[in-house]
């Protein structure tokens, strides 16, 4: 889902936008180039939609693809997330 869906839906949306530049996976592969969004459902956590523009995206995606289905919270995501 976009904000925009989630805000039409009724749900109170939190909605966080992440340069890639502050993603120390994209630093190591020196390509720092897009941005991530993560929209999430302010009550609860649960992600509703993720959006990526960047290199390698396809990954990015279905791993928040499988996080919606879960269905997995920010916290949860953050908490068993890779460390770098």
């Amino acid at each position: 889902m976009t904000d925009a869906q989630v805000t039409e839906a009724g749900i109170p949306c939190d909605c966080r936008t992440l340069p890639l530049a502050d993603v120390p996976r994209a630093m190591a592969n020196r390509n720092t180039r897009g941005l991530i969004k993560l929209v999430a459902d302010s009550r609860t956590g649960q992600l509703l939609g993720a959006h990526v523009l960047a290199d390698g995206a396809g990954e990015l995606i279905t791993a928040a693809t499988y996080a919606i289905t879960a269905p997995l919270t920010i916290d949860q995501i953050a908490l068993h997330g890779p460390r770098t």
